[in-house]
């Protein structure tokens, strides 16, 4: 009995003992399944390195149930955006594209010509039409002068052609800002390369009517002091605004030939393009430039436009080269 007793004591003190006799049959199926996983892998592993065509190895996601990414979906929504936003370039294209969007940039340059030419527009409209006209007459003698008369006429005529440069100016920079902001503009490498190649004539027509509305300003100034100051300093004071209006045609030309920093910006099509050297040849370059618009749109005011300013430029050039008294007007 006291034998019969101590058998339970005996398994319990073994129980506590040693555990893991109690799980033996778990351990045995853990073995087995890390034994088959193991062999699973190494299987797939042999049938990779082998080559086999009939074995294919199984995504981690689509063995748990999930979808793999398709990159071919995200690069059709990422074309899709592009279309919408306005461009005109496959995804590829736009990846290979060298270049940032300057559009802001341009819309700033443009800006920062409308301003100084507003305030040239309002100072032009109280010095060439609502002050007193120039005299024609010595100071002393009360004697006409041919040389007053013929400066009253240029004086008139910078008026006119001064406040008319500086609102084609300002008209021209507007219509380009505007355009910046409603139409998409492809990636260009500089802010200076975008206006060489979408808006190359309203840049050089902005500049070109501001500059010459400028200097023509200036002009009046030298005519004025020259016309109503007294004999001592009439010639000083007109020398002054002379010499200004030489320093700004300085200034002009070394930034037109500085151009990007350069002198010139390098293109897509790989040719060195210039905006021009100095005043004239930026100048001609707007003649040309417009010219070439007008028989490509075919814009009809624009030729009209164009063929009156000729006719009229003409006209008074003649008549400033012409005798104060062979005109018929009293001036």
């Amino acid at each position: 009995m006291k034998i019969i007793t101590l058998i339970p004591i005996f398994v319990s003190f073994l129980f506590f003992a040693n555990p893991s006799l109690a799980f033996a049959g778990d351990t045995t199926t853990t073995t087995t399944t890390t034994t088959t996983t193991t062999s699973r892998y190494t299987s797939r592993s042999s049938s990779r390195s082998a080559g086999s065509s009939n074995q294919h190895y199984c995504h981690p996601y689509h063995k748990h149930g999930h979808k793999q990414p398709d990159h071919q979906s995200n690069t059709s929504k990422h074309n899709t955006l592009w279309k919408i936003r306005g461009g005109t370039n496959s995804h590829d294209s736009f990846l290979k594209a060298t270049g940032s969007d300057y559009s802001e940039a341009a819309k700033v340059l443009f800006s920062n010509i409308i301003g100084p030419a507003s305030m040239l527009t309002g100072g032009l409209v109280p010095l060439g039409f609502l002050a007193d006209p120039l005299p024609t007459t010595s100071s002393t003698t009360k004697k006409p002068l041919k040389w007053k008369k013929r400066a009253k006429c240029l004086y008139m005529l910078l008026a006119v052609a001064s406040l008319i440069n500086e609102l084609v100016a300002i008209m021209y920079a507007t219509v380009a800002t505007n355009k910046l902001t409603e139409v998409p503009v492809e990636p260009a490498k500089s802010v200076f390369a975008l206006i060489k190649r979408d808006y190359e004539l309203q840049w050089i027509a902005t500049n070109v009517h501001f500059m010459l509305g400028l200097l023509g300003f200036c002009g009046m100034i030298a005519l004025r002091a020259l016309c109503i100051y007294p004999g001592s300093l009439n010639i000083n004071a007109a020398g002054l605004a002379l010499s200004a209006l030489v320093g700004m045609i300085s200034i002009m030309n070394v930034g037109i030939a500085e151009g990007d920093g350069k002198g010139h910006t390098y293109l897509a099509n790989e040719k060195f393009l210039f905006f021009g050297g100095n005043i004239i040849s930026l100048s001609i370059r707007y003649i040309a430039l417009l010219i070439k618009t007008f028989a490509r749109k075919k814009t009809v005011m624009g030729m009209i436009s164009f063929a009156l300013f000729s006719f009229f430029f003409v006209r008074s050039i003649q008549n400033l080269t012409l005798p104060p008294e062979s005109s018929s007007e009293d001036v």
